[in-house]
């Protein structure tokens, strides 16, 4: 990797802690009880592990509090997930303009203060596409295995992870026969069942946390969700704030080749589909290092610098 890069990804990292450290607002109700349950398994609170979603992250977390307690520490080890995609994006395409697309996207500088699983799920769906891109290149099994390991992790870092897994699946492998969807499917399930053995462990039921985040979505489907009224968001405003977000300029994929990235536009088409249905922008940061890859085909020198600024 070239010096400049790793100079801007130092930069980058130096900004993001500056302006992690000066948010003062917690937008995200479940950031409180992503930072409680990982300072429970660090053991230095003195509650008991809670009912959640997902317990692998908190205790993903709980580790590095034991060595540096404090809420930093948790951000850092967040924002940090941000400035790897824009590497990976660098990485895949040799190219900083696309480093710098990323990094200074509105939705990128949205994010970076909160403490929640979507920022490590967004690295790794970027990277399991990447693997398999490389695999249907170069046919080398390693991509392959690397890149259902991958997906498999977004499974038991966040529930919904499970959603985005099988729009990935489906767009990817429509049109793959079935032997090498199971050959994809074994790795994928061996580090997507790591949510069940933290269950195991924790709970002596592997699924604790599988039937709390079926009940939730059912609850939210059905209207139901414990939700303060009138907090749910305009559509309108969504779809303003989501067309600017994450590129102001964004529409310039009216010209994406769609025989060429029909892969990419289905998985993309069906998983904002996803998002809109819960109407909120944070999640699709999941899905921008992709939006941000194919975006970057199609932007002029011109309209690059306008992004930037």
């Amino acid at each position: 990797m070239k010096r400049p890069i790793l100079v801007y990804s130092l930069i980058f990292l130096v900004v993001l802690s500056i302006f992690s450290l000066l948010s003062t607002k917690v937008l995200f109700t479940d950031v409180p009880q992503y930072a409680n349950t990982a300072k429970e398994f660090a053991g230095i609170s003195a509650s008991k592990v809670r009912n959640f979603s997902s317990f692998f992250y908190p205790l993903f977390l709980g580790q590095f509090l034991k060595i540096a307690p404090g809420l930093f520490t948790l951000q850092l080890l967040n924002f940090i997930w941000l400035i790897f995609d824009a590497l990976l994006l660098y990485h895949i395409t040799k190219r900083r303009e696309v480093f710098f697309l990323f990094a200074l996207s509105p939705l990128t500088w949205y994010m970076a203060p909160w403490i929640n699983p979507i920022l490590p799920v967004s690295f790794l769906v970027l990277l399991s596409y990447h693997l398999l891109k490389q695999y249907n290149l170069t046919k080398n099994t390693p991509y392959f295995i690397g890149s259902a390991l991958s997906l498999g992790l977004i499974s038991s870092l966040w529930w919904p992870g499970n959603y985005v897994a099988v729009i990935f699946i489906f767009a990817f492998f429509y049109n793959k026969k079935l032997l090498e969807i199971i050959f994809y499917l074994i790795p994928f399930l061996a580090t997507a069942s790591i949510r069940f053995l933290i269950d195991w462990y924790y709970f002596s039921m592997p699924f604790f946390t599988t039937i709390r985040g079926i009940g939730s979505n059912i609850l939210f489907f059905l209207d139901k969700a414990d939700i303060i009224p009138g907090s749910k968001p305009n559509t309108f405003l969504v779809i303003i704030s989501l067309l600017l977000i994450i590129s102001p300029l964004i529409f310039r994929l009216h010209k994406l080749n769609f025989r060429k990235y029909r892969h990419e536009a289905i998985f993309l088409g069906l998983a904002t589909i996803l998002f809109f249905l819960n109407l909120d922008l944070r999640y699709f940061i999941i899905i921008s290092p992709l939006f941000i890859l194919l975006l970057s085909n199609y932007l002029s020198k011109l309209e690059l610098k306008l992004h930037y600024i």
